[in-house]
């Protein structure tokens, strides 16, 4: 007779129960508090309030070159025109929204 090799039934089970263990590791990795999901969702976020900033200092920059150059320059019909070319709010005098975020002039 010969002999017949194959995996045996305990063998089966902790292979089973391995998968398992590293699948719970994975998803808690993933979804957890600090996993890699939040992670990505809190940079997306960081992201877009960088870039509405960015776009909210770059009319500013472009502000205080077209006062250096323009002899007729007029800051609030500059700054009013600007602002409702680049879809951002004036919402109050110091306050502007950009894309969603509100900056504050400090």
């Amino acid at each position: 007779m010969k002999k017949k090799q194959g995996i045996t039934l305990i063998a089966l089970i902790i292979t089973i129960i391995l998968m398992l263990i590293l699948a719970g590791v994975v998803i808690s990795l993933a979804l957890g508090e600090k996993g890699l999901i939040n992670i990505a969702k809190y940079t997306v976020q960081k992201n877009n309030e960088t870039s509405s900033r960015e776009k909210l200092e770059i009319l500013f920059l472009n502000m205080q070159a077209e006062k250096e150059i323009n002899i007729n320059y007029n800051k609030d019909k500059y700054l009013t025109s600007k602002i409702e070319e680049q879809n951002m709010t004036i919402i109050d005098e110091d306050i502007v929204l950009v894309n969603g975020w509100m900056f504050r002039d400090r």
